[in-house]
């Protein structure tokens, strides 16, 4: 949508997370549409909530004011090769943190430490 269509609304509801997948590299300039138009803008792989992840590096050289929040594959093996794309802000992880389909509270414990930079996570890959 135009900016001056969602303007008004993002205005008065500064809580606006836009998602959007992305499949290819040309996909990354879509995020300019919602740059200071929205509180987040969430980066999915192409098929979200399917935990298949995007190639990270497409982040590398965008210049937005608007914070990343990046989803799409993560877990605690792959998190330091999510936290080197330096225009995230934050993390979405679901399917990263389960095991056999239900959320696993120590996998959902060491994800948030490695996150936060502590170092007494396990791996959970098995």
């Amino acid at each position: 949508p135009p900016r001056s269509t969602l303007f008004p609304y993002t205005t008065l509801f500064r809580s606006v997370i836009k998602a959007l997948t992305l499949t290819t590299k040309e996909d990354v300039t879509q995020l300019t549409a919602y740059d200071g138009i929205c509180a987040y803008i969430l980066v999915d792989g192409p098929v979200p909530g399917s935990g298949e992840a995007f190639d990270w590096a497409w982040l590398s050289e965008t210049k937005l004011t608007t914070p990343l929040l990046l989803a799409g594959g993560l877990n605690v093996d792959n998190l330091d090769a999510a936290k080197q794309v330096t225009a995230i802000s934050g993390f979405d992880v679901s399917s990263g943190v389960e095991t056999e389909g239900i959320k696993d509270h120590q996998k959902i414990t060491d994800f948030i430490d490695k996150a936060k930079g502590r170092e007494k996570y396990v791996s959970t890959t098995k």
